[in-house]
């Protein structure tokens, strides 16, 4: 005889100590799958629960703590396991006191199955044994749930940096943090529609690629968009505070299945007008003049139209206001709709937009089937485009409008009264997260588009730089390079004012005969400069060009010009002289740059090299708060975004090289290994040293006769030390091709990634084989004449192996950016200065 004790000793004893889960729920999965099966057909989550067989309390609960999406698979369970019908079974015989092996066989299963499911799945509230289904059953679905842990929850650091990014979190110049929105989030479809205190939130897509920049050599720093949205809608993962998903873009708390949106669609389009009829140029995006359209709705029935060209995105918006008497007159029946975004409003407005454009930017425009294009006819007979419309439900068939309408979302959030904006501010707004774009945001023109019409027609510029623009390689760098070129691919109708200072090359005929006005400045003496500058602890070059002179022609010249453009840090202390809309370039962020420099510099300069970092940082929180901000880099652009607390965009540089050189060798060509960069900058230097101390040696073990060739201008001395049998320094090359034409791979063992950018994208360009470290070509697309490798080790083989065989060039050049893509991104900054100053109001 045992008592009460003894049985719970012998019962733990035999399955182990049991944490009680609560009360078995009267729910089985069956129970779930028809619900989710249910709701997956479109249905409501009251009429799910009540096909399902629970109450509609119940059903709303797993609807909500899900998220909206399926908590479990929904296809049947399989065979391997026991079923509820064989569990009933099993409770049955052995009430009837049979044994296991006699069970197993009435029902068809191995002995040890029974036998295990008798222990593992009883009950024991009554200290005892006794098996029953129902309970069993739910035993065995709590024990197949398999619950894991969320990596957000797991990872502290992980999470803030996610929490902090959806949050909107950014700070002042002086380091103050300035908390996001706060919105209490109450269990709704949506969290509460409001307007955003700012448009500084990142979307999860932003934060996940944000994270390979942030923490390259990080691997626990990782986590797909998907991930932070399940974290978001799934209760049960407790990860992130549910009220963050006010800070989306959507502002939708869960998800939504897409059979709930499903409807029958409008009866104003024929078959001959859908979109399987559009031309098929159309699609692949080669010719531009293809848009696709759209409404984004607010407050009260207001609503802004969008339209978006296939081949550029380029994005226009539809200024659509409210007509007179909305809100006091009762609508009539048919009659035009009060709000702004009827059919006879949508096409005037269209109409309006699509006659000033040029005749080629005008071939067709892509719709979903919405009542507002219901005067498509007559749209087409006044404009002479093409209208076509997609399938009903299939907003994928106009995907760049929807994606481009998803970023405008973060600056005319839902539940905003979107009449409010003036006309004046349809100016089209950017991501502001300092981001590489993704994929399908990237910024793409055709040759012969001519947007640049229509982004900045008749704009009169005020190019102001810190050096003469030229291409001439022995007399300039970086600073004259980028103003050479972009002022000779800017479009003819744009008026330019040129502003540069006296250096040892003169501006070139092609840049003088492009600008209206040329006027060139003489720089303050050295000596005054440097004695300034250690006062001051400002740079000696912003000294050299800022004087009282400069300061009183860049004032007389700005107010004469529509928008101001200073390119390099030391014009950026005339920022404040400047009237009117102002848009600044650096090369590289100062900070960074210099604190660099301040790195790689010893002994007593050291002291010297922090002053200068020090009042660089100085001035960049002097810098004017409406001026737009740009660089070169996007990792730099990033890093200078966040240290100022605002959006700084990144342009990066373009190649015009014509096709690739021809590198026809003659007899005895020994093996052939270059590196292209300003031999006077500090990053270059030690990329050199590098090249020649730890590459050199081990490639010579294998191929004695390897040249190596160090090209560029200015050569540091340590760097013409470094000269030898076999290692070639060439100073001040005119051209780079000649070097290129003379080389069989070029090799860049950068660990900075600042200086050597241009140099890579040239040496792609121009069809050399290249071999490089993250860091240098960090911000290169792929490409099939591109090696990246970190270690030595591995530079050594790569380049081996493409001396040995070398690549044969691609069939296909990949399409790389050009420096007319640049001047057009300029031009379409300095517009949408001139915009934002207009409008002070505008998103």
């Amino acid at each position: 005889m045992t008592n009460k004790h003894q049985r719970q000793q012998a019962i733990r004893a035999m399955r182990g100590k049991l944490w009680s889960p609560g009360r078995p729920s009267t729910a089985r999965r069956e129970d779930r799958v028809r619900f989710w099966e249910a709701i997956t057909r479109g249905l409501s989550s009251e009429d799910a629960a009540a096909e399902a067989g629970v109450s509609s309390a119940v059903g709303t609960r797993w609807f909500r703590e899900a998220g909206g999406m399926p908590s479990l698979a929904l296809a049947p369970v399989s065979g391997r396991y026991l079923s509820l019908a064989e569990r009933e079974e099993i409770a049955i015989l052995n009430v009837q006191k049979l044994g296991v092996r006699e069970i197993a066989r009435r029902i068809g299963r191995s002995p040890s199955t029974i036998s295990r499911e008798l222990r593992r799945n009883a009950s024991t509230r009554s200290n005892e044994l006794s098996y029953r289904a129902m309970t069993a059953q739910w035993h065995a679905e709590r024990r197949a749930s398999r619950p894991k842990v969320c990596k957000l929850a797991a990872d502290d650091q992980l999470r803030d940096y996610v929490q902090d990014r959806l949050a909107g979190t950014i700070a002042r110049p002086d380091g103050e943090l300035v908390p996001g929105p706060e919105v209490r989030f109450i269990g709704r479809r949506h969290g509460r529609r409001a307007d955003r205190r700012w448009a500084k939130s990142w979307s999860p897509e932003q934060i996940s690629n944000r994270l390979r920049v942030d923490f390259p050599d990080d691997e626990s720093m990782r986590i797909s968009h998907e991930a932070i949205y399940q974290a978001l809608y799934i209760q049960g993962r407790g990860a992130l505070k549910r009220e963050l998903v006010a800070c989306l873009r959507t502002g939708r708390a869960l998800r939504v299945p897409r059979a709930r949106t499903r409807g029958r669609g409008k009866k104003l389009v024929t078959p001959e007008i859908m979109i399987s009829e559009r031309p098929a140029e159309a699609a692949d995006r080669a010719v531009p003049g293809h848009w696709e359209g759209d409404l984004i709705l607010g407050l009260e029935s207001s609503a802004i139209g969008t339209r978006v060209e296939r081949t550029t995105r380029f994005t226009l918006l539809l200024h659509l206001p409210r007509m007179a008497g909305h809100g006091v007159e009762l609508s009539v029946k048919n009659g035009p709709a009060l709000a702004g975004h009827g059919a006879e409003a949508v096409r005037d407005a269209v109409a309006e937009v699509i006659t000033g454009l040029p005749e080629q930017l005008r071939r067709s425009l892509t719709w979903d089937q919405g009542a507002e294009m219901a005067q498509h006819v007559q749209l087409h007979v006044d404009t002479g485009l093409d209208i076509y419309f997609c399938e009903p439900q299939s907003p994928w068939q106009r995907g760049t409008n929807e994606n481009t309408n998803g970023l405008l979302r973060q600056y005319f959030p839902k539940g905003t009264d979107l009449s409010r904006h003036s006309r004046g501010a349809m100016a089209r707004p950017r991501a502001s997260a300092g981001l590489a774009r993704s994929r399908r945001a990237r910024h793409r023109r055709a040759p012969d588009c001519s947007t640049s019409q229509v982004v900045a027609a008749g704009v009169r510029l005020l190019y102001v730089t810190e050096d003469v623009p030229t291409r001439d390689r022995v007399h300039g760098d970086g600073s004259s390079m980028i103003p050479y070129e972009v002022l000779r691919h800017l479009p003819p109708d744009v008026e330019v004012d040129l502003l540069t200072y006296r250096g040892s090359a003169e501006v070139p005929r092609e840049v003088s005969d492009r600008c209206r006005t040329v006027l060139t400045l003489p720089r303050r003496p050295r000596n005054s400069a440097v004695l300034r500058s250690v006062v001051s602890r400002h740079s000696i070059g912003a000294w050299e060009r800022r004087s009282r002179e400069a300061s009183a022609v860049v004032r007389r010249m700005s107010v004469a010009a529509d928008a101001t453009l200073l390119h390099g840090p030391h014009v950026a202390g005339l920022a404040h002289t400047v009237e009117g809309p102002l848009v600044l370039q650096v090369v590289d962020p100062w900070s960074r740059r210099v604190g660099m420099e301040a790195g790689l510099v010893h002994g007593p300069r050291a002291r010297y090299r922090r002053l200068k970092a020090a009042g660089a940082r100085l001035l960049e929180a002097q810098l004017p708060k409406h001026a737009r901000l740009l660089t070169v880099g996007r990792h730099d652009a990033v890093g200078w975004g966040d240290l100022l607390g605002r959006p700084v965009r990144a342009i990066p540089n373009g190649v015009d090289m014509g096709e690739p050189v021809s590198r026809v060798h003659a007899p005895g060509h020994h093996p052939t290994v270059c590196f292209v960069g300003s031999l006077g900058y500090g990053p270059n230097i030690v990329s050199a040293q590098r090249l020649v101390g730890e590459v050199a040696p081990r490639v010579w073990a294998r191929l004695p006769s390897t040249r190596f060739v160090l090209a560029g201008r200015q050569p540091d001395p340590s760097v013409l030390a470094l000269a030898g049998e076999r290692v070639v320094v060439l100073a001040d090359v005119p051209s780079v091709l000649d070097v290129f034409a003379q080389s069989d791979v070029a090799c860049f063992p950068d660990q900075d990634g600042l200086g050597i950018r241009n140099s890579v994208t040239e040496a792609l360009a121009a069809g050399l084989p290249v071999v490089a470290t993250p860091e240098a070509a960090r911000e290169q697309p792929s490409h099939p004449l591109l090696r990246i490798v970190a270690e030595v080790d591995d530079l050594v083989a790569l380049v081996l192996e493409l001396l040995a065989n070398p690549p044969a060039p691609p069939h296909t050049a990949p399409v790389m950016r050009t420096w007319k893509d640049v001047a057009l991104d300029y031009l379409e900054e300095c517009s949408a200065a001139v915009t934002a100053h207009r409008s002070p109001g505008a998103p």
